[in-house]
């Protein structure tokens, strides 16, 4: 799977929206964006959703690809507490 990251790229090169319209639409600055984009950041869950349903970016594509069965399943829990808003 692409991260968070490489997914957001090509969304905002396949839609041809720029970062600050973006940044408009999810309500946050444009610098801040900018820094899920450079992979300086990664958004919170809360922003994961909004950019999940703006954009269709999965919010586990934001959280660190780990090995293992156990971490996977807590990896889920999170993402799935987090979409129900648990």
């Amino acid at each position: 799977m692409k991260t968070g990251r490489e997914q957001l790229i090509s969304w905002l090169e396949r839609t041809r929206h720029n970062q600050s319209e973006l940044a408009e639409i999810l309500r946050i600055s444009r610098p801040v964006l900018s820094k899920f984009v450079k992979g300086h950041r990664r958004p919170t869950l809360e922003l994961a959703v909004k950019i999940q349903d703006t954009t269709g970016v999965p919010v586990e594509s934001w959280v660190l690809h780990v090995r293992g069965t156990s971490t996977r399943r807590r990896k889920q829990a999170i993402v799935a507490s987090a979409v129900s808003g648990v």
